[in-house]
Order: structure tokens, then sequence, then C-alpha cells
């Protein structure tokens, strides 16, 4: 797309451009809230919670000095932009690992596409209207899959990914 790569919002110590967009994405996240099991503190909802505190902060600068237009996005990109969402996976992967049953996984699943609307309501809720949802990779390339599964060659595929072994979930649910 050509566009511009945008400075993580938690690197903006010294003087980041944040003109072109901001990035709230932290590897390892889930849409679940995050507990003590958690890999990563930034849950989707935090993330969230972080871009309002960002656009607040943004647009009371901006009130106060025109001249960090040059850093910072004006207002109306606030409506305007393009917000991608590429999260889901860590929690797909987590309970097909740790749930007993198909219909605690598929409820689970259930509950994920309840969270994520929800998140993404309270940004339309603000002016956001474009949204871009990633569907989630394949799962044999998560860092856990590949160190559990690719000890043994006959689980790599042919682009070298691990595979685990298919469970019903796979077979039955997501063919």
């Amino acid at each position: 797309m050509e566009l511009p790569y945008m400075n993580p919002y938690l690197e903006s110590v010294g003087s980041p451009s944040f003109q072109t967009g901001c990035n709230f994405a932290t590897g390892g996240d889930t849409i679940q809230p995050a507990n003590a099991a958690s890999t990563n503190p930034f849950s989707f909802n935090l993330q969230i919670s972080q871009f309002f505190r960002f656009k607040k902060r943004v647009l009371t600068l901006l009130s106060k000095d025109k001249e960090l237009e040059k850093y910072l996005p004006a207002e109306d990109y606030f409506n305007k932009a393009l917000y991608m969402f590429d999260i889901g996976q860590n929690d797909i992967d987590g309970a097909l690992y740790s749930l007993a049953s198909d219909k605690l996984v598929l409820d689970f699943v259930s509950q994920l596409m309840s969270d994520l609307n929800y998140g993404m309501k309270r940004l339309y809720d603000v002016g956001a209207r474009n949204f871009w949802v990633h569907n989630t990779g394949p799962l044999g390339c998560l860092p856990r899959i590949i160190a559990t599964f690719q000890k043994n060659q006959s689980n790599i595929d042919m682009h070298r990914l691990a595979q685990p072994m298919p469970s019903k979930i796979y077979l039955q649910k997501f063919p």
C-alpha cells in the first residue's frame, strides 16, 4: 500500500512523528483481558484505552500549538483513518491448548468475537469508520507450536511450517 511505517505508541520518547498514524500493537497480545498467566499485559481493551488517551492528548496539544501538526495527526484524521486489527490468534491457540471440549472452545471463540465487536463499537462511537480485521494466521506459525512440533520432521509441511496433529476441532469446525 506504500504507506509509511507508524511509530509505536510506547516509543514516544524523543520526537517521533505520529502524523500518519500510531501503532498500538504488541506481540503476544490477546482479545481477552490479561491475567497472571498471560505473556503480555497489553490486551485489546488496554490498547483501546491507550488509543483514547492518545487521541485526547493529541487534540489537547493541537488546540494549544498548531506547530505540532507536523508531528501529530490532525483532528479529522481520526475519522478518516484505517483502523487495523490483527488479534485473536493467541486467544484461540490458548483455548485449543487448554480447553477440554469442542463446545468450550466454540463458546470461547463466540465470546472472543463478542469482545472484539464491543471494542470496535467503542471506536466506532468516537468516529472511527474504516476497519480492516485480519484473519488469524496459521497456528503452525506460532513459536510455541514450532518449538513443540518442529522437532519431528514429519510434522513439517511443504512451506517448512510446523503442523500440529489435527484435532477433531480442526476437522469438524474449521475445515
